[in-house]
């Protein structure tokens, strides 16, 4: 067993979170709020609009955070 990439490793590598602008950041939200969109709706989860948005702005708030 070899060790795998991370899922959309190639779509978001770390250099994105050093040069990244308001708008990648943007683009990155919605990315992230449509696949946890995907996950509640296959769940049949009661998750709110708000709820969603306030997750993910939470998780990119963490994120960069975490590589300053």
């Amino acid at each position: 067993i070899t060790p795998s990439d991370l899922p959309l490793a190639d779509k978001l590598p770390d250099k994105f979170r050093e040069t990244a602008t308001e708008q990648d950041w943007s683009y990155y939200k919605s990315l992230i709020k449509r696949i946890a969109k995907v996950f509640i709706e296959h769940d049949r989860a009661d998750v709110s609009e708000e709820m969603i948005t306030a997750d993910v702005e939470a998780q990119i708030e963490f994120e960069k955070e975490l590589y300053k």
